[in-house]
């Protein structure tokens, strides 16, 4: 299961049939990692479900920005029963 499915299935247990969409924010540093996750506009209101997302997305290690430096990124997920 992937770790942004565990958010999903925590917030379900809690309400079963919430949708919508999350946009983080993030940056990749020099070396692939995603760091300083924050929720830029989210359609779920729900600050765990929203902490637990932000959490996922400090783990995740892309491939290092093409000619060193940070890449700056926005990425929408979006979650429907």
């Amino acid at each position: 299961m992937a770790q942004q499915d565990v958010c999903d299935a925590t917030l379900r247990k809690r309400i079963p049939s919430f949708k919508g969409t999350i946009v983080i924010h993030f940056i990749v540093d020099a070396s692939g990692r995603a760091t300083e996750a924050t929720v830029k506009r989210s359609e779920i209101d729900d600050p765990e479900f929203q902490g637990c997302i932000l959490k996922v997305v400090d783990g995740l290690k892309f491939h290092a920005p093409a000619g060193g430096g940070e890449a700056i990124v926005s990425a929408g997920l979006s979650f429907a029963p």
